[in-house]
């Protein structure tokens, strides 16, 4: 069984391309502090090498980030390695996921555990219209 608690294989596999996935401290400074245009929200998925990313919220995040940039919303979802990366140290060896949220490069909420609604509060309450 995969992460979660969901089967491998159960469902159908999404394009989650637009995730950007991280395992160093270059690509997490650079996609999460530079690479995102002003006003553009982030939401960091830290998982270790061991326990892998929480596959069981993919469905959730594929069907956020296309809503969200249907509507005019600047979001960017990145999956972030925390074994590498000095910054996110204290996640490490932890099945627990986090979820990290940095709006203009200033962390601005933390969710612990794949709450859904939580998540989904947060997304709606930081996330604005791009031009």
């Amino acid at each position: 069984a995969g992460r979660g608690g969901c089967p491998e294989g159960s469902m159908a596999k999404k394009d989650m391309s637009f995730i950007k996935m991280v395992a160093n401290d270059e690509d997490f400074h650079r996609e999460v502090y530079e690479h995102g245009q002003e006003n553009l929200l982030v939401m960091v998925d830290i998982y270790s090498k061991v326990w892998g990313p929480c596959l069981m919220l993919d469905n959730y995040l594929y069907n956020t980030y296309f809503d969200m940039s249907d509507a005019g919303m600047g979001v960017k979802f990145v999956r972030a390695q925390c074994d590498k990366i000095l910054e996110l140290s204290e996640y490490r060896d932890n099945a627990c996921p986090h979820f990290l949220f940095y709006m203009n490069g200033e962390k601005v909420e933390h969710v612990e555990g794949p709450k859904i609604p939580e998540l989904s509060r947060h997304m709606n309450s930081h996330a604005v219209k791009v031009a």
